[in-house]
């Protein structure tokens, strides 16, 4: 009864909301009409920026997940240490 028209509201505003959303995502039809004018150089040289970007990021996260790990090693050696120290206070203290 009455509780399927406010949902059937909500969706209705949710849907338009969306479509405000994909134009702005993905522009409207002017931007791409400009995009579409553009000489094929133009657009390759963009690709090119865009890819060389990507990769200096890519670099960038490689070099930043790198040093995680090695400070996870360290991390993981010294408490290993640690416990070895502990286990033979232990002893000396059963002795």
């Amino acid at each position: 009864g009455g509780s399927g028209r406010p949902y059937a509201r909500g969706r209705m505003y949710n849907n338009a909301a969306r479509g405000r959303g994909r134009s702005n995502l993905f522009g409207d039809s002017s931007s791409v009409e400009t995009t579409m004018k553009q000489d094929p150089e133009s657009l390759e040289r963009e690709n090119d920026n865009d890819i060389d970007h990507m990769g200096d990021r890519v670099a960038m996260l490689r070099k930043i997940t790198s040093g995680i790990h090695d400070e996870a090693e360290s991390h993981h050696r010294l408490l290993d240490d640690i416990g070895g120290a502990v286990g033979r206070g232990g002893g000396d203290l059963q002795k």
